[in-house]
């Protein structure tokens, strides 16, 4: 049996025994829905009343270390098992769904998300056609940055995994069989590297077009990175960097709309948990959180040295 297939039946088996996920999940075919077009991109917008969870979590250091860390073992529901596909960590079934089959990918060790190690989610891809293997960075969208995990769902919900195999972007540069795309035609900012293994050559991309931390360096909380297999059988990389982790909008009182973008919202499914946001978010405001949240790596000069090197 495949490994997809192994998650698959895992992901049944899980709902079987544990009704309140499994509710959820029922629920995801009655979520409200609806298109809005952005600079000629379809937007897809998710009305989804169980993210507020995520969505709303307080990520601030004095409020993680006062909650118990719910990715922990002793912490997760009865009902929720684990499933073992790569060593080092948990694949658990995720309570609060987006894609028709969520999972959590948790590592065994309680350690920060800048913790990652992206050969496992490459690997994971690579493995698991037909799922999408996404990283959230500490301060761009993971609700538990003290835990590291990564997630993994459905490819063919995420508009933009369908949009990018027929329109890979723009080629910038290439190192063997290694090939960066830069999609300048989105709403959001994203690279996508197409290659047949996670290369030395594509991990500098994902490591230094980022905005400095304190210390000048590359800040990598600060992207999303979504791995698949793509029909050519090669490792499709879309990533995300980021240059804040919520718009100014999260905190505005007059027009406030509770929107937190992690992988899922910057590949094109905008997540709104309040019904209120969904009915009147428009085109602009779509606009304006894509591009108050990605940062503009092409204005950096380290994306110059790379382009160079």
């Amino acid at each position: 049996m495949s490994d997809a297939a192994v998650l698959h039946r895992f992901f049944t088996d899980q709902l079987g025994v544990w009704p309140e996920a499994k509710a959820r999940y029922d629920a995801l075919d009655n979520v409200c829905t609806r298109t809005v077009m952005v600079d000629d991109y379809p937007v897809l917008l998710q009305h989804n009343p169980a993210r507020a969870v995520s969505t709303a979590a307080k990520v601030d250091s004095e409020s993680i270390r006062q909650r118990k860390c719910f990715l922990c073992p002793d912490a997760r529901p009865p009902q929720q098992t684990s499933l073992s596909l790569v060593d080092g960590y948990d694949v658990l079934v995720n309570p609060f769904p987006i894609f028709p089959e969520h999972f959590t990918i948790v590592s065994h060790k309680h350690e920060p998300q800048s913790a990652v190690d992206l050969n496992v989610a490459a690997e994971l891809a690579m493995r698991l056609p037909g799922y999408v293997v996404f990283f959230n960075g500490a301060k761009s969208g993971a609700s538990a940055p003290d835990h590291l995990h990564l997630q993994a769902g459905n490819e063919d919900f995420l508009p933009l995994t369908r949009y990018s195999e027929l329109n890979p972007g723009q080629v910038i540069a290439a190192d063997g069989p290694t090939t960066v795309y830069a999609m300048n035609e989105l709403p959001m900012s994203a690279l996508h590297i197409v290659t047949p293994v996670l290369s030395d050559y594509a991990l500098r991309w994902l490591d230094m077009l980022l905005p400095d931390n304190a210390d000048g360096l590359p800040d990598r909380d600060m992207r999303n990175i979504v791995f698949r297999r793509g029909a050519d059988d090669n490792l499709h990389i879309l990533f995300f960097p980021r240059l804040a982790h919520r718009p100014s909008c999260y905190y505005d009182k007059e027009r406030m709309f509770m929107v937190s973008p992690g992988a899922v919202d910057m590949c094109g499914v905008l997540i709104l948990p309040r019904k209120d946001d969904f009915d009147s978010i428009e085109r602009s405001d779509i606009r304006g959180i894509y591009a108050e949240v990605s940062y503009r790596y092409c204005e950096s000069e380290r994306f110059k040295t790379l382009l160079l090197s």
